[in-house]
């Protein structure tokens, strides 16, 4: 029901989450390009456009969750 693009987007974007909350914490640079960006910065306003906040957010609410 989705467009090819849109569908990549939404498997780097799951990858991207799964790297996110990894405990061997890599940077979000890394997980950019292993998620197949070479921009970091749009990496990020991609992040945010698709989940509603930046990485570093995201990351920070799934872990307080997490531990309610």
């Amino acid at each position: 029901g989705c467009g090819i693009a849109e569908h990549v987007r939404t498997l780097r974007m799951e990858k991207a989450k799964e790297m996110l909350l990894d405990p061997d914490q890599i940077s979000l640079a890394q997980i950019a390009q292993l998620c197949g960006y070479d921009d970091y910065n749009y990496f990020i306003a991609v992040f945010s456009r698709t989940e509603g906040c930046p990485p570093g957010e995201w990351k920070k609410r799934q872990t307080a969750e997490g531990q309610e």
